[in-house]
């Protein structure tokens, strides 16, 4: 089984919502022993927001990109895979303002 954690809150651990994030995958871990965790942390780590030339790198076919599109669509082509192979997937988004952090939108 793949898990998938998507962490936003710029609190790191110390956030309520990671906190309940961190019991889930506990509880997952013990009933699944043979569960890999993959954590994306978007505070530590933001995705850059999308400019021009992601975005045509991203529309264009895979063996069609030119080296520098490659480049571009490289993170895009990594954080669909991520999503595809994942069985479980845990959001651990905190609310501030009334609203999600900007990282994950």
């Amino acid at each position: 089984m793949n898990i998938l954690h998507i962490s936003s809150s710029i609190f790191g651990d110390n956030g309520k919502s990671s906190e309940l994030a961190q019991h889930f995958l506990e509880q997952m871990s013990a009933r699944h022993p043979d569960a890999s965790v993959t954590v994306r942390d978007l505070a530590k780590d933001p995705v850059p927001h999308l400019d021009a030339e992601t975005f045509q790198a991203n529309i264009t076919a895979a063996d069609e990109r030119s080296e520098a599109q490659q480049e571009r669509a490289q993170l895009g082509d990594t954080l669909v895979e991520e999503l595809m192979n994942t069985d479980v997937l845990v959001l651990s988004v905190p609310m501030y303002n009334f609203g999600i952090p900007s990282t994950l939108k």
